[in-house]
């Protein structure tokens, strides 16, 4: 019985969480702003976002300011679903932090790679912080591969860093260490999700996760494929290495030989309606959408907690990621039906 009352207030959360997200409205409103502040003044008085944003002063908010007090929502969210769940304790729960740990690591792993040139500018939510499993304010000090790895000694990461540490003056190859670090993430949460649940759960669950690696395949693949020229074998070795729904579609794209080839199997795919006008450059406004449309699906109609929790966490990165492209677009003057075709709505 005291599941059955946890599972009912986490369907009912996450459903009015979800009818509180931001609107077509909303976004059309923002893109008619001039600057950081006024989209900050509109997020303040009139969205979900008042309540992080209450101690702000809108009229000198800088950007990194704004986008860490907007990532602070999705965690604000997630922790007052999950204390209605009896089974918060557990390893899954965690999973929301570990991908975060583990981006601020690719972020970091990125700035690096492009020679550390001036002061590594990171953002990260006071929630991380807390829940982190290494020292972020030390990590995010690391100017070197070395560095980071002594900074990381002990951890899990170390371990999995320490096969990509470059000899000599090499550098380190940062697609191996990316497709590492979300190898263990997926590899992690789907062997917790086999100790934590049982029976249709955990089949929606595995179903949920894999869909997402296929997501991150295909983006992959496609990229690799059209842009980069790889051959069949070096694309797959550069992939998550799981077994997924769409694995045909994957050694579809890797077999194409032309972008028009690209194009046909992508259009004959599940992604063949999310496609619009232009995207073909763009494959990750295809997945994003594809992203949209399922966890919308599952909020709806699934009828397991943690599959429409995880959901609305997914309809939550979704909504940040198009605040984000709103703010940087404002900074560069973007034309508002040039940031329209950036947003996943």
């Amino acid at each position: 019985m005291l599941q059955a009352f946890s599972d009912n207030a986490i369907y009912a959360k996450c459903r009015s969480f979800f009818g509180e997200r931001l609107t077509p409205a909303d976004y059309g409103e923002m893109m008619k702003k001039s600057s950081v502040s006024e989209v900050a003044a509109y997020l303040k008085e009139s969205t979900h976002y008042r309540d992080v944003l209450s101690g702000a002063d809108e009229g000198t908010i800088h950007r990194g300011q704004l986008e860490n007090l907007l990532r602070n929502e999705k965690f604000r969210i997630y922790e007052r679903i999950i204390q209605y769940d009896a089974r918060r304790d557990g390893d899954f729960y965690h999973y929301i932090y570990l991908r975060e740990e583990i981006d601020q690591l690719i972020n970091l792993l990125m700035y690096l790679s492009g020679g550390c040139d001036g002061e590594y500018f990171y953002r990260y939510s006071d929630y991380l912080k807390k829940h982190c499993t290494y020292d972020l304010d030390r990590v995010v000090l690391a100017r070197s591969f070395d560095q980071l790895l002594e900074i990381l000694a002990g951890t899990q990461y170390a371990k999995i860093l320490e096969k990509d540490r470059p000899e000599g003056e090499d550098r380190f190859d940062l697609a191996a260490c990316e497709r590492n670090l979300n190898t263990y993430y997926y590899r992690s949460l789907l062997d917790t999700i086999d100790k934590e649940f049982s029976g249709e759960t955990r089949r929606a669950l595995h179903r949920l996760f894999l869909e997402r690696i296929d997501a991150e395949n295909i983006a992959g693949a496609y990229r690799l494929r059209r842009f980069f020229k790889n051959t069949p074998d070096s694309i797959r070795l550069n992939l998550l290495p799981f077994e997924t729904p769409s694995r045909k579609l994957i050694d579809d794209i890797i077999a194409s030989g032309t972008p028009a080839e690209l194009e046909q199997v992508l259009r004959h795919s599940q992604l063949g309606e999310m496609m619009e006008e232009g995207d073909i450059q763009f494959i990750e406004n295809i997945t994003h959408r594809l992203r949209n449309h399922l966890s919308k699906r599952y909020i709806w109609y699934s009828s397991h907690p943690p599959v429409v929790m995880v959901a609305l966490m997914t309809q939550l990165d979704l909504e940040l990621e198009n605040l984000i492209n709103i703010i940087e677009s404002i900074r560069y003057g973007l034309d508002p039906a040039e940031m329209k075709k950036l947003l996943v709505i």
